[in-house]
């Protein structure tokens, strides 16, 4: 079962890529599995609505900027690539 990623040492405005392992396209959110960080994942980050909806899937890897560490949901998936 994975574990919530721990955030404490990442400063704000940090990008980091990772790996998406989940993406409600209804409420734009999704769940990611940071790169090193495995199995840990973020839950519930927010997907930039800007992005083509048919480009975000499951193992498509994603870069995620942080703006709040007391709160990772407040972490924003900005963008996907190959």
């Amino acid at each position: 079962m994975p574990q919530n990623a721990d955030t404490r040492d990442i400063t704000p405005g940090t990008t980091l890529n990772g790996v998406i392992r989940a993406f409600d396209p209804t409420n734009w959110l999704s769940d990611v599995q940071l790169s090193g960080s495995f199995p840990t994942f973020l839950t519930g980050i927010a997907v930039n609505r800007g992005l083509d909806a048919t480009a975000i899937a499951v193992g498509q890897r994603c870069l995620v900027v942080f703006n709040d560490l007391q709160n990772p949901q407040d972490a924003v998936l900005v963008a996907v690539y190959d």
